[in-house]
């Protein structure tokens, strides 16, 4: 048995002419790659790609109906530079709406 991971990246285009890489708030999500690793070591991968004038939030419950769809539950999330850019990016795409949206839970493990 091996253990349940989620990897994921994020792909963004920037939104100001003189971008800070280290800051969020100067890109926008257009794909999502995802990929998970079941206790069996079987892989499922996906890209999710962002509809035209899609928000941040409907690509994130994107994301929580893939993992949600056959239960694929993670013990671990692997990334690239996650802790610094992924996850900021997205949490702070997101943070108006967590409260108010089915993905809060899955957010909230990041």
């Amino acid at each position: 048995m091996t253990t349940p991971v989620l990897a994921i990246d994020l792909e963004t285009i920037n939104l100001v002419e003189n971008t800070d890489f280290y800051e969020p708030a100067h890109w926008t999500p257009v794909a999502i790659a995802l990929a998970y690793r079941n206790r069996k070591g079987d892989v499922e991968a996906e890209v999710l790609i962002a509809n035209p004038g899609e928000s941040t939030p409907v690509l994130i419950q994107r994301i929580v109906e893939w993992l949600e769809g056959p239960r694929r539950i993670p013990k671990e999330i692997l990334t690239y530079n996650g802790s610094n850019y992924d996850i900021p990016a997205l949490l702070k795409s997101f943070s108006g709406d967590i409260g108010k949206s089915n993905s809060s839970h899955w957010v909230s493990r990041f």
